[in-house]
């Protein structure tokens, strides 16, 4: 019988001071699995020494294939292209910055021996900044209130997935997907392992605030009705008021002589109503934006490079 083999897909983003680190301890734990396994680091246009320091593992450890992207196109695109590359009869996605524990993989993979398509590790705690973590928490509640309900409330990271699993979330082609969220809405048999995440140990986090609003507005539009359902309610609870407010104006004019407070009202009222229109018009484009996108089928990355002394 052929031995199964394992994909480690590992997206790389000025990591320089945790890489090593990750793989001595990636590598320990794999080390007495009952499989094959593979590396498969993906350089996300990193401005540090990552790319020098992954081309030397290549060299050194022919499980090991490194993909240079030809600049920073987000840690969902370096997925995608690691997902594309991996070779494994299941797939491990995790980051190099050690906030998640590599070891985890041995806690992953009975469950799914056990007939699992999707293993999630999700946080039982973090240590993340306090207001990192109060924007997350706010960000998830609304996520399973207005989109899936089911999420687990801290998120996840990281998870582990048949080989079937990535092919079918590849075959949706979507410009703008967000990789987790999507797999975790397209249901199959799911179980989820809980784990502490903690606090970086070297390096900065590549995910400033206005990317993770990016990310809050990303998943609301694609996987939520809310926005729309709220225009047209919006409309139709404006155009109400406003037609009460218009008939007790004639009311007032025919039984009282009192023609309306005045411009101030109604410049107020203008105002008003044009901020409406332009947060309506955004939201609008937001959906165009997207299927103008999906129409035009640009790459999500382009590929510079492949290393990986497998091939030499």
């Amino acid at each position: 019988m052929t031995q199964k083999m394992i994909s480690i897909v590992v997206p790389v983003f000025n990591e320089e001071g945790n890489i090593r680190n990750f793989y001595d301890r990636m590598s320990a734990a794999v080390a007495k699995l009952p499989y094959a396994t593979e590396l498969v680091f993906v350089n996300d246009g990193s401005r540090d020494n990552s790319l020098t320091i992954l081309k030397e593992l290549a060299e050194s450890d022919k499980r090991v294939t490194v993909i240079n992207l030809s600049r920073n196109f987000g840690s969902y695109a370096a997925l995608n292209a690691g997902w594309e590359t991996a070779r494994g009869d299941a797939i491990m996605s995790i980051s190099a910055d050690l906030q998640d524990p590599p070891e985890i993989i041995n806690e992953f993979l009975p469950h799914w021996e056990a007939g699992n398509d999707i293993v999630w590790g999700v946080r039982a705690g973090r240590e993340d900044p306090f207001f990192k973590a109060l924007f997350a928490g706010m960000f998830y509640i609304a996520l399973r209130k207005l989109a899936l309900p089911d999420f687990p409330k801290d998120g996840m990271d990281i998870g582990l997935f048949s080989r079937h699993i990535i092919e079918k979330y590849l075959a949706l082609k979507e410009q703008n997907s967000i990789p987790f969220i999507t797999i975790f809405a397209m249901g199959f048999r799911q179980i989820r392992v809980p784990y502490r995440r903690v606090a970086r140990v070297a390096g900065t986090s590549g995910w400033p605030f206005w990317k993770r609003l990016k990310f809050a507005v990303d998943v609301l539009v694609d996987h939520s009705y809310v926005p729309i359902r709220l225009m047209t309610l919006s409309g139709v609870v404006i155009a109400g008021l406003s037609f009460l407010y218009g008939l007790l104006l004639v009311l007032l004019k025919v039984f009282f002589g009192y023609g309306g407070p005045g411009w101030t009202s109604l410049a107020t009222l203008i105002t008003f109503m044009g901020g409406i229109q332009m947060l309506f018009l955004g939201l609008i484009a937001e959906y165009v934006w997207r299927t103008n996108r999906d129409v035009k089928s640009y790459p999500s990355y382009y590929i510079m490079d492949i290393f990986s002394s497998r091939h030499s």
